[in-house]
């Protein structure tokens, strides 16, 4: 989704914030240290941001989501 520190991370190190779709928990960020991915492989899958962006967004990173954006 982002990248940046993060409101509640303490090392003021910048991550990857993507979601978990398999998380169980309430919150579905995950933030992820660059140095800790080792693979990343584009789907061809239909994204749809309107199934996680329940916020007014306010990203680091440019992208042009529509009402999302």
């Amino acid at each position: 989704m982002d990248y940046a520190v993060g409101q509640n991370i303490k090392d003021n190190i910048e991550r990857y914030w993507v979601w978990d779709y398999d998380s169980d928990t309430k919150k579905h960020t995950l933030g992820i240290r660059p140095e800790r991915i080792k693979l990343l492989v584009v789907l061809d899958e239909n994204f749809d941001p309107a199934e996680f962006v329940t916020w007014t967004p306010n990203w680091n990173i440019f992208r042009q989501w529509g009402q999302f954006s």
